[in-house]
């Protein structure tokens, strides 16, 4: 069991970072109206590449593959099923000279709910731009460019 004093000291040095941002993935599920695969980052824990940007490294194809993996071998129900390109999906960044953005497909106009959800889930500040791209549209890929 933790004493107090060493939980005091543990929330206290945590303190100043409740309110940080995360950088990551996502998928949105309209069935449920809720986001899933949800992986993210504090964003101060990463360095800006060459480009000045941040954002993890997971890939949403793998890390798509590796769930779909993990339920079948534990045979279990999946929402990772099919092409992972076919469910909404994101991507959090934050860019050196632009501050925190998301970026996603124009799926974005029909679950303009989801926008809000994003910006909670990731700790983001209310101003924070969502960019629509092709690469993020249904049924895109890095394939399909």
């Amino acid at each position: 069991m933790i004493a107090h004093n060493e939980m005091m000291d543990y929330m206290q040095k945590n303190f100043d970072k409740q309110n940080d941002a995360y950088i990551g993935i996502f998928w949105f599920d309209s069935n449920e109206d809720e986001l899933f695969g949800i992986q993210k980052i504090d964003a101060s824990a990463k360095e800006f590449d060459s480009n000045g940007n941040k954002t993890i490294t997971v890939l949403h194809k793998d890390f798509w593959r590796k769930e779909y993996f993990k339920a079948k071998a534990l045979n279990k129900r999946t929402r990772f099923i099919g092409d992972y390109t076919l469910t909404p999906r994101g991507r959090v960044w934050e860019k050196k000279d632009k501050g925190f953005i998301v970026t996603v497909g124009e799926w974005i106009n029909d679950y303009p709910q989801a926008k809000e959800q994003i910006l909670i889930e990731y700790n983001l500040p209310k101003g924070t731009e969502f960019v629509i791209d092709h690469h993020w549209n249904i049924g895109v890929g890095w394939s399909g460019r």
